[in-house]
């Protein structure tokens, strides 16, 4: 049994460690990229590949018990809100910069007509 405990420890703390090393990464790579899509791209899936790291590692940290019910529970939260608020602040900087195109490839073939468009429908 004290031999599962120190398992559960020694994974705890390397997911630990991996989730520290996942947001130092993206920090990075916040820092590097000048576009706000491309710095928002780096932000969400590092910040949901983090938070899943150390999701596991402070539940195998502290047992399976309520609080790893309750920090279960936070993950799947923050798993559904955090994509979804990028996307909507995303959605946001494709309509209302004009010069987006000129930083990235978008799919639409005229962007001034796509957001004009989007804007005459409000």
């Amino acid at each position: 049994m004290e031999t599962i405990n120190m398992i559960c420890q020694i994974a705890g703390i390397v997911f630990l460690f991996l989730a520290m090393l996942v947001f130092v990464f993206q920090i990075v790579g916040i820092f590097r990229y000048k576009f706000l899509l491309n710095k928002m791209h780096v932000a969400g899936m590092g910040d949901t590949l983090a938070l899943f790291l150390a999701a596991i590692g402070l539940i195998l940290l502290s047992g399976f018990n309520m609080t790893s019910v309750k920090l279960a529970l936070v993950f799947v939260f923050m798993w559904f809100t955090s994509p979804t608020s990028s996307h909507l602040i995303a959605g946001m900087e494709v309509l209302t910069d004009k010069t987006v195109k000129n930083h990235v490839d978008v799919q639409v073939d005229n962007v001034e007509a796509f957001v004009d468009g989007r804007e005459g429908r409000k």
